[in-house]
């Protein structure tokens, strides 16, 4: 792997970041410590089974779908939200871990949806 002086700052603020947030995690039990969902750490992440930000509900897989269901359905109210959110604002949604949501522009065509922003996705490499 090869770094580069240019990227000396980025590294450093990972680096400063990722043990800050080590050290306000320690002795603390995991309900107690905030989640930091984004969308492409959650997929990889090891302890994705143990998060309440992402846990499967008990029961049977026809109850699965059923929640998952209810939960798109609840989606799409906030996403219609949101939306009407960034447009009356004109400005797009970013949270503190990252994730943001509003005009992402994809084959020429602005689209509403999720993504990262790049400061969150170069921390997360």
């Amino acid at each position: 792997m090869l770094f580069k002086r240019t990227d000396l700052y980025a590294f450093e603020n990972r680096i400063r970041n990722a043990a800050r947030n080590y050290a306000n995690i320690q002795g603390k039990t995991p309900e107690e410590c905030r989640a930091w969902p984004t969308v492409s750490k959650c997929e990889y992440c090891p302890a994705v089974s143990l998060c309440d930000a992402s846990r499967l509900p008990e029961g049977t897989p026809e109850e699965w779908v059923d929640k998952l269901v209810s939960l798109e359905a609840q989606a799409d109210g906030i996403r219609k939200q949101v939306a009407a959110h960034v447009k009356k604002t004109g400005r797009d949604i970013v949270t503190a871990s990252g994730n943001c949501f509003g005009s992402a522009t994809y084959k020429s065509r602005p689209t509403m949806k999720t993504y990262q922003s790049g400061k969150a996705a170069e921390e997360a490499e």
